[in-house]
C-alpha cells in the first residue's frame, strides 16, 4: 500500500505529464521548435517532473520497474542544470513519447494502490 505522500506524488506527475500532453496533442514539431513559450512551458513541466520523481525515492523507482525513471529524470536533469545546450529534438521525442507512457505507468499504479 502507498503512503499518502506517494499518491501525492504519483498524481502531481500524472498532472504535469497531463499539461505537456494539451500542449503537445496542439502543435507540430515546427512549431515546439519555432516557439520559445511553448519549449519553456514543457521544460518548466519536465523539470517538476523530475523533481517530483526524486521525491518518491528509490524505493518505489526500484519496485515499479516497468517504466525507465532513470531515463526520463536525465532528459529533465540536462535541461536543468544546461537549458541553454538543450537538445531541443530529445525533449520533443520524450514529451510525443515517454511522456504518455510516464502518464499511464503512474495511473495503473494509483489504480493497483
Amino acid at each position: 500500500m502507498l503512503s499518502v505522500k506517494t499518491k501525492e506524488l504519483l498524481h502531481n506527475i500524472t498532472k504535469r505529464c497531463t499539461r505537456i500532453a494539451e500542449i503537445v496533442n496542439k502543435i507540430d514539431k515546427e512549431s515546439f521548435d519555432s516557439s520559445d513559450d511553448i519549449k519553456e512551458i514543457i521544460c518548466f513541466n519536465l523539470i517538476l517532473i523530475n523533481e517530483l520523481i526524486e521525491y518518491l525515492g528509490k524505493d518505489i523507482v526500484n519496485q515499479y520497474i516497468d517504466i525507465s525513471w532513470n531515463k526520463m529524470k536525465g532528459i529533465c536533469n540536462a535541461i536543468d542544470h544546461d537549458y541553454d545546450n538543450t537538445d531541443f529534438d530529445n525533449v520533443w521525442l520524450a514529451v510525443t513519447i515517454d511522456i504518455k507512457s510516464l502518464r499511464e505507468y503512474c495511473e495503473k499504479i494509483l489504480k493497483e494502490n
